[in-house]
Parts: C-alpha cells; structure tokens; sequence
C-alpha cells in the first residue's frame, strides 16, 4: 500500500494519534488559501511523492528547490507550490527518474530539538506487522541509520498484538 505523508497523517488522526495540522494543495492558488487557513508562518511546503528522500530530491528543471522547502510568507508558500506542482522531483530513491508532483503538504514550521523515526510494516518472509525505530529521524534517516544500524530497533508485533502508549 502506497500512501502519501497526507494521507497517512489524515489516518493517525482517525486513531487519535496527535499529528501537526496541515492540508494539501493541488494548485498554487490553494496552496495560498491553505497558508492563510494554517495561520502565521513559517510553513513546510512538502511535495507528495511515492518516495523518501524528499528533501535531498531536486525539482525538475529548478535546481534550487527540493522537495520540502521552508517559506515565511503566504506568498512564498504560493510560488513555491506553483514551481513544485506539475514538476518531477528526483529523490534518491527514485532512481534519478523522479515522479510528478500533483499535490503539495504544507504545515506549520515546527523547530524541534529532536527527530524520532517510526515506521510500521509488513515484513515480506514472515507476513507479520513489524515496527521500526529509531533516535536518528529526520531528512536523512536512510543514511544515518545505515551509518549507525544499532540505532535502529526492530520489533515483531505478530498477528494479534497490541500497541500502546
């Protein structure tokens, strides 16, 4: 199942878990309805892409601009839409093809002291849930935990478990 940073965040949100408040936009006129809807900046605007890496990924033809650009004003949040929109963004896991932006994440700018990584999967030999985790989170969580691979926890959930805070 492919689910886009939105669309997984709406489904928290369905089980309660607390998730930062943004919305999407799929034009840049949106994109400046949104910014004003969230309120005073700065904003993360994020292309939603089937892939990790965003923020290392460039923009087609705009070699300026990632995948997850900060702005400080609504107008930034527009332009910055607009250019990512309809533009193919190559990660480093897209195999340097890139895929096409159709839709953009924008949220409020969060400073943090830290950045956690948790991921929940099914495992493909077992076909059991599995939940990874680790302290080295954030834009480059694929290189830092393989530089540092028992930062990673791995934890077998089997089929009836239960998770709780």
């Amino acid at each position: 199942m492919y689910l886009f940073e939105y669309q997984a965040k709406a489904l928290m949100r369905e089980w309660g878990i607390p998730v930062l408040e943004g919305m999407v936009a799929t034009s840049e006129r949106r994109a400046l309805d949104v910014a004003r809807e969230l309120g005073e900046g700065p904003w993360v605007v994020k292309a939603q892409i089937h892939a990790g890496g965003r923020a290392q990924g460039r923009v087609e033809s705009a070699d300026d601009l990632s995948g997850v650009e900060f702005t400080d004003t609504v107008l930034d949040v527009g332009r910055t839409a607009g250019r990512m929109l309809g533009a193919r963004l190559a990660t480093p896991q897209t195999m340097g093809h890139g895929e096409t932006v159709n839709a953009v994440y924008i949220e409020p700018e969060v400073k943090s002291s830290a950045q956690l990584f948790v991921a929940f999967l099914v495992d493909g030999e077992s076909a059991e849930p599995v939940c990874l985790a680790s302290v080295r989170g954030g834009t480059q969580v694929e290189r830092d935990v393989f530089d540092h691979p028992h930062s990673l926890v791995r934890m077998k959930l089997g089929a009836g478990s239960e998770i709780s805070a």
